[in-house]
């Protein structure tokens, strides 16, 4: 492919050739394309609302509420846990300002101090507590998933962390 840019004289032109150094290559017929625009999106106001309505269903008769830091978990491990546990006991994972909607000004709401990071929420339906988390404890260790701990929980309207220390009544 040859350019003429300009006339020099009525005789000279200026003729630029493709160059050879692959850096400056360039084709016109095989143009790439722009890489794709990606935009992610927020979540929907309709979104967060069920979501909020969804932690306040699993709210009622609820025993207990913990937090369990759950980064590097794969989405075939909560499947895996989800399958695991009790039918008393239901796991989800939700925005902590979503969780926190729910809970705000109930005896639930102990439990905003653990509302940092990534957390999924295990919601326990049943007085026997140690039953409903057990598989939990298990899938832990058989995953080896010791630094993904409880965060946190609330029990009848007072916080428990990690380590013992108390939080006190909500």
């Amino acid at each position: 492919m040859e350019v003429s840019l300009l006339s020099l004289s009525s005789s000279q032109n200026l003729t630029l050739k493709p160059s050879t150094n692959p850096l400056f290559h360039f084709h016109p017929s095989k143009r790439s394309k722009p890489p794709p625009t990606h935009i992610r999106a927020a979540i929907s106001r309709t979104k967060k609302e069920e979501t909020v309505d969804t932690v306040k269903t699993h709210l009622e008769n609820c025993h207990l509420i913990a937090a369990i830091k759950y980064k590097g978990f794969t989405v075939k491990q909560f499947q895996d846990l989800r399958r695991s546990l009790p039918e008393n006991t239901k796991l989800i994972v939700a925005k902590n300002t979503l969780v926190y909607k729910a809970i705000e000004g109930t005896q639930w709401e102990a439990l905003k101090p653990c509302m940092s990071g990534m957390n999924a929420w295990l919601f326990v339906h049943t007085e026997e507590i140690p039953a409903a988390i057990k598989p939990y404890r298990n899938f832990q260790k058989e995953k080896k998933l010791e630094e993904n701990d409880f965060a946190g929980a609330v029990f009848e309207g007072v916080g428990y962390w990690i380590g013992g220390d108390f939080a006190g009544s909500g």
